[in-house]
Formats: structure tokens, C-alpha cells, sequence
């Protein structure tokens, strides 16, 4: 099925929190609205973490409820086995392109998606924005709620807090010893990806300091960055930033990218994170911030998480 199929079918999306026995049951979180400054406070062009496409505007957003960790492999498991899924070419949904080192499911030979041994728990990483948003649907559909992907602004905001944290965590920067952080982790090493163990990644909310002071977990936890909502707009403005409805027309533009690690200003800006990350070209990739955007084409392959809408 071609991706204007997606549009057109646009059907089902289910997850489960970690700690949660059932797949259509989510933890959400509630975040109260406010206006806030979204963007870098870093405004030194020579500087090597000042990127012009984060540049600072005020943006409000109203009360919502963000997932309190990323959609898991066994929830992720549970749309692509439905019926609703069946009806794409799931390739469109969840597209295993690496699954000698980094995919959390696996296809097995009767044609079913199930977590591999160990990763149950750990996130859905190889998800397309279509799948996240035929999932969030899907979901939608099964539980009765509204579930959909959060916007950038959404997202900054639940990772930066009416402070502004650096880290969705705080000012501390991310270490191994105070598990802030995961992305040189149990699986990939500081050798990342070259020569990177097949161990699974580490289950979701593993480790408490992670957690924003509102309870929200793994903000910035893993190498593979969380989809939004949005189309990626180099110099946004709050209406792009804050849009909460798919773009399903429009389906070759980037889309955002939060959570990932910070792109190099050397990075040629029509080269996506996808590129570097598989290349292994570490130089070129740092810890990202929580104000860290990055734009990919819809059908390359990351983490989400959902926002439940307060009715």
C-alpha cells in the first residue's frame, strides 16, 4: 500500500505504559498550560551549539496530558498485529531497516510482530510517522480518547518545565553514574555503533532521574528521538510550532524530530540526523537539549510518544 493509502485508510493506533498489564491502557501525565520561550538560549553564532533553526519565540500551550514514557515494543505489538494495521503494508508502519543492531520487534515466520527477548518494555524504535499517527488513532479508536502525537511545542514545553531546564531533568548534565540520560546505555556502548552490542535497550522509566519534575520519563533518554506532530519549519513560527493536526496531504516534508541527540553546525542541514546516526559518524553528534529540533522525512525510522487531550 502506497503512503497516500495511509492518508486515505488512516486507520488504528494502541499503547501501553510500562507497568501497565493491558496494551490499550496509557499513562499520561498532566501538564498545565502556559507561555513560555521556546528555542536556544544560546545566541553565540561561533559557538558549536547554537543552531539557527533554534532560534527563541513565545509560544503558549494549553493543559495536556503527555505519555508518561515512550510508546513500548509490546504496546507498538499490539496495533501492528490488529486487523486495523493489517490493512497497510505494515513496512509503512514499522520499517525493521536495521535490524541487525538496533530494532526492539521482530517479524516472525507466521507473518506477527512481537518484542525480542528482552525488550518488551524497551520503546518501539523503528516507527514511521505514519505509524505513530495511525497508531495514536487506533488507540483513539479502541479506548474512547483522544490520543494523538504531541506538537514541538507540547513536547519542549513537558521537557523544559516554566524554568526552562537545560535537561528535561534539570541543569545537571547527563552521566552514566547518575543515569541521567541512557544513550551510551546498557545496549550501544561508548563504541556506539560500531561494534554495538545486540543487548536490548533498556526498559522504559528504568531509571528515576530521567524523569522531569512533573513525572514525565525518557525525555532524552535514547539515541533515536521522538516524533511530533508537526512539519519541520526551519525558522517556526508559534502557529507552526503549536499545530495539532497531521499534516496528511503533504507527505515528503520533514517532520519534527525532539529527545534526539544535538546535530554539529558542520552538519549539512539537508542531510538528516538518520544519515549521521547510521553512518556512525559520531564526531558530527552530541547530547541534544530539551529545546534540540531536528526535521526527518516521515518514513524514516524513531521513537514516540503520545498526548492524551483533556476534553
Amino acid at each position: 500500500m502506497c503512503l497516500w493509502h495511509i492518508a486515505c485508510i488512516m486507520v488504528a493506533v494502541g499503547a501501553v505504559p510500562a507497568d501497565s498489564p493491558s496494551p490499550l491502557e496509557m499513562h499520561t501525565v498532566l501538564i498545565k498550560g502556559a507561555t513560555f520561550t521556546m528555542g536556544s538560549p544560546i545566541t553565540r553564532k561561533n559557538s558549536g551549539e547554537y543552531h539557527s533553526n533554534e532560534t527563541r519565540l513565545e509560544v503558549t500551550v494549553a493543559d495536556f496530558r503527555m505519555g508518561k514514557f515512550p510508546v513500548t515494543a509490546s504496546q507498538f505489538c499490539a496495533f501492528l498485529n490488529s486487523p486495523e494495521a493489517k490493512a497497510y503494508d505494515r513496512k509503512n508502519l514499522y520499517d525493521r531497516r536495521s535490524d541487525g543492531w538496533n530494532t526492539t520487534i521482530a517479524l516472525t515466520d507466521e507473518g506477527n510482530y512481537e518484542p525480542k527477548p528482552d525488550a518488551s518494555q524497551a520503546p518501539a524504535d523503528q516507527v514511521t510517522w505514519f505509524g505513530a499517527i495511525a497508531y495514536c488513532k487506533w488507540l483513539s479508536d479502541k479506548t474512547g480518547s483522544a490520543y494523538r502525537l504531541p506538537t514541538e511545542a507540547e513536547w519542549e514545553y513537558a521537557a523544559r518545565g516554566a524554568e526552562s531546564r537545560k535537561w528535561p531533568w534539570g541543569k545537571e548534565r547527563p552521566s552514566t553514574e547518575t543515569k541521567r540520560g541512557e544513550k551510551f546505555g546498557d545496549r550501544y556502548g561508548p563504541t556506539w555503533p560500531v561494534g554495538a552490542s545486540k543487548k536490548a535497550i533498556t526498559p522504559v522509566g528504568s531509571h528515576p532521574a530521567n524523569a522531569t519534575p512533573e513525572g514525565v520519563y525518557d525525555l532524552s533518554a535514547y539515541y533515536f528521538g521522538e516524533w511530533c506532530v508537526n512539519k519541520y519549519v526551519d525558522r517556526p513560527l508559534p502557529s507552526d510550532a503549536n499545530h495539532s493536526i497531521p499534516d496528511m496531504i503533504d507527505l515528503t516534508s520533514d517532520r519534527v524530530l525532539r529527545g534526539a541527540p544535538m546535530r554539529d553546525k558542520n552538519v549539512k542541514k539537508e542531510q538528516s540526523l538518520l544519515h549521521w546516526i547510521f553512518l556512525g559518524d559520531l564526531p558530527q553528534i552530541h547530547w541534544g537539549r530539551t529545546w534540540t529540533r531536528v526535521g526527518c522525512k516521515p518514513n524514516d525510522v524513531c521513537a514516540f510518544r503520545v498526548v492524551e487531550e483533556i476534553k
